[in-house]
């Protein structure tokens, strides 16, 4: 879930997990826009704390707003 180019993925020295809530926040999203979606996954790099986090946001109501970055 990280919002890296590849060419600076290339040259980290520690996985950039991304923002957690934020990637269970997208797959939400999509929920919202495709109901019937029933499967959800990532790519490499995602970890069981991803998966838990997309089954937190796609389960619980969607009345709950995505938080706001604090960048």
């Amino acid at each position: 879930a990280s919002k890296k180019a590849h060419a600076e993925l290339d040259e980290i020295t520690e996985l950039d997990r991304g923002d957690l809530h934020e990637f269970g926040y997208e797959h939400a999203e999509l929920k919202d826009i495709m109901p019937n979606l029933s499967i959800f996954d990532g790519c490499y790099g995602t970890e069981p704390q991803h998966i838990d986090e997309i089954c937190k946001r796609v389960t619980v109501s969607h009345q709950y707003a995505r938080p706001t970055s604090s960048a």
